[in-house]
Formats: structure tokens, sequence, C-alpha cells
């Protein structure tokens, strides 16, 4: 990339340090309110002021995730390629298909409430 003597890439990265920290709370707090729901259900809110440890343990438990896999497997590149395409996938065929499908099935077994959503 650029040298470390460049002034303008040390203030682009230093920028990007800052911008990522910052960005790294906000994703920290909605991934661990979606954990906490899903394993705490509707006292997702509870739990999570009920403790500091509670919270440390969460963030820990998000952050161990892609720490193990960068270890395990060092290929970010080709990992995002594979998520992508399983995404994309999952987006363009599977998700159109399952929605027709409930939609079909609604009508047959209740077709008064399939024709008040319509």
């Amino acid at each position: 990339m650029f040298p470390n003597t460049d002034v303008l890439a040390t203030i682009m990265r230093t920028c990007t340090f800052f911008q990522l920290l910052a960005v790294m709370c906000l994703m920290f707090a909605c991934q661990r309110q979606q954990v906490f729901l899903l394993f705490f259900g509707g006292d997702a809110e509870k739990a999570e002021k009920q403790s500091l440890k509670i919270v440390f343990l969460a963030n820990m438990g998000i952050l161990a995730i892609p720490f193990i896999l960068a270890i395990v497997y060092p290929k970010v590149g080709s990992l995002a390629g594979i998520l992508g395409s399983v995404c994309s996938l999952g987006c363009i065929y599977v998700l159109p298909t399952i929605t027709n499908l409930k939609v079909s099935y609604l009508e047959i077994q209740h077709p008064v409430l399939a024709e008040a959503i319509k």
C-alpha cells in the first residue's frame, strides 16, 4: 500500500481506526440485544440491566467467534465470497419460494384471512 512515511496515508489510517472504533460499539449493542432476545426472550432488557458481567460475557462471546474463525481460517476474502454467495442464494431463490408457499398454504387453510391480508 502506502509507505509509513506518507502523512496523508497515516491520517487516513487514523481516521479509519477511530471510525471503526465508534461503529464497533454500535454494532456490539445491536448484536448483544439480539443475543439477549434469543436466549432470554422478552426479559432481554432485564438481563442486560441486571449485571455488567452478563454484558461483558456477551461481548466476549460475540468477539470470540470471528477471532477464532480468523485464527483457524485466515483467508477472509474467500470466506466473505462464500458467505455472500450463500446469502444471495437465500435472498434470490429460497426466500421468494418460501414466501409463495406460505401464501399458498394460507389461501388453502384460511381463505378469509388470506383475502384480508391482500
